[in-house]
């Protein structure tokens, strides 16, 4: 029975004394792997905030970073120690397991990684004014999966993000500038040139309406009852001065009432022109009508 004993221990003490060297090697590599992990995170923590990437990305990126080192270092720390078996296993596990997710979670996998790849492209910021595929409004809070954003009658649009990342983005707000366009005709026998210059001088009495890009008035196109004028001009959203509304308004009220004070005619479209005569106007044979 001692002898048994003596046996076993002496085996077990070989077994503990082989597999030591192996096991404080594994454990270096493990924490080498973590330890870079933390060394390269915090790396990516400067470049993200050099960056200036929204705090929720960033936060999500340097996750990942970490659950990836993590998964690395026992990986390697399995394979170190002499469990390969079990490494290749886990290692096969995980890439089957994220297929299946893959599968199981393909949208919400989709909108995550275009919220990741418009993170790092940035075409849009809280409080500009976005357009995509039929949705427009102003951005209120941008998130992984999916964008806030206001539209301008107050509805609160969530668009996922491989929508946006997919489809066509419009941001009228990107440097500030945005154009507006006014339309109005004038009568035939009015003079084309002098309205233009009147129209010219109306701009220049408006504020909010910036210097450059230069504001533009011209001739659009001959219609059937009019002549149509174009009025491009330009204002910055991003100043205090910048009540579009109010803007186009006052343009256009001064436009009409300067147009009109000059002799202008402002025309509008009119279906036909009918000369009504009364019936005992009209030359009937006699005999009546001829059917």
């Amino acid at each position: 029975m001692t002898e048994i004993l003596s046996s076993n221990f002496n085996n077990l003490l070989s077994l503990i004394i082989s597999v030591t060297p192996k096991l404080f090697a594994g454990l270096v590599v493990f924490f080498f792997v973590i330890y870079a992990g933390k060394f390269i995170n915090e790396l990516l923590s400067k470049i993200f905030k050099k960056a200036k990437l929204l705090e929720i990305h960033s936060h999500l990126y340097l996750k990942i970073s970490k659950i990836f080192f993590l998964f690395i270092a026992i990986i390697l720390f399995l394979s170190t120690v002499g469990l390969k078996s079990i490494a290749a296993g886990l290692f096969a596990g995980g890439g089957i397991v994220t297929v299946i997710l893959g599968f199981a979670f393909r949208e919400i996998g989709e909108n995550l990684l275009s919220g990741i790849l418009l993170s790092f492209k940035s075409p849009f910021k809280k409080g500009d004014l976005i357009k995509s595929g039929n949705f427009e409004g102003i951005v209120k809070a941008i998130e992984i999966r999916s964008t806030h954003i206001r539209s301008y009658d107050g509805q609160d649009i969530f668009i996922p993000s491989a929508q946006i990342y997919k489809n066509t983005l419009i941001n009228y707000t990107k440097d500030g500038l945005r154009r507006f366009t006014i339309s109005l005709g004038i009568s035939y026998e009015n003079d084309l040139n002098m309205a233009c210059v009147i129209i010219n001088q109306e701009l220049e009495k408006i504020k909010g309406i910036i210097k450059t890009p230069k504001a533009s008035v011209a001739f659009n196109q001959f219609l059937p009852n009019y002549l149509e004028i174009q009025i491009l001009f330009w204002v910055n959203v991003f100043s205090s001065e910048s009540n579009v509304g109010k803007i186009k308004t006052e343009l256009a009220a001064n436009i009409k009432e300067e147009l009109i004070a000059s002799g202008f005619s402002l025309s509008f479209e009119i279906p036909s022109n009918v000369n009504f005569k009364l019936a005992h106007d009209l030359d009937i044979p006699e005999g009546g009508i001829a059917h």
